[in-house]
């Protein structure tokens, strides 16, 4: 394995290990999930209740888990993607790497459940508009995407609901890639899949 290799891939580690500290996933692991629940009575009304994490683990998240889909990060998935044509890194990792990397980008590519007017979005995109539009690196067009979903009463529970089904679907990711990066490191034979 390249030194240059090693580096990134114990860098990666960090990072991973950062995200799996967090009060963000702690909170999701102990809830097991995400939930979002209506109610409604006659004469009375109704509205949302969920048990998503606070406001300010979601920003110290942010700060982390950006840096995993941010290509021109060394930690991201893209940038990763380089180390195929390591001669060093087993074929294990490489086939472990593929896998989780194909699956993590069908998913943010796939379609979420917002569709306003006319435009169905995906994972991606919906976490996008979070990260850029309300967390961090504002970007105005985003800003006014994020503020008009945020305006939608009925709407907006469920948008901030597949937000956070992608951002856990990404530290899924992360943390199975992880797992196989330490075998790796330590030298350990990774076995294909199937």
């Amino acid at each position: 394995m390249y030194p240059s290799s090693k580096i990134q891939l114990k860098l990666f580690l960090q990072k991973a290990d950062r995200v799996a500290r967090s009060n963000y996933l702690q909170k999701i692991i102990k809830q097991d999930g995400t939930r979002l629940s209506f109610s409604w009575s006659k004469g009375v009304g109704g509205g949302f209740s969920n048990n998503f994490p606070e406001e300010e683990a979601v920003d110290a998240l942010m700060l982390t888990v950006r840096m995993f889909v941010q290509n021109n990060d060394q930690v991201s998935f893209a940038s990763l993607a380089k180390l195929i044509d390591d001669v060093g890194i087993s074929d294990g990792w490489k086939e472990r790497f593929n896998d989780v990397r194909k699956k993590l980008n069908e998913f943010l590519d796939g379609n979420s459940i917002l569709n306003l007017d006319g435009k169905i979005y995906t994972h991606m995109e919906v976490f996008e508009v979070f990260l850029y539009g309300h967390l961090a690196h504002l970007n105005r067009t985003k800003v006014n995407l994020y503020n008009k979903w945020s305006k939608n009463p009925l709407g907006f529970p469920m948008i901030e609901n597949e937000f956070h089904l992608t951002v856990t679907t990404l530290l899924n990711a992360v943390s199975y890639l992880a797992y196989f990066t330490r075998l790796e490191l330590a030298g350990e034979e990774i076995t294909l899949p199937g």
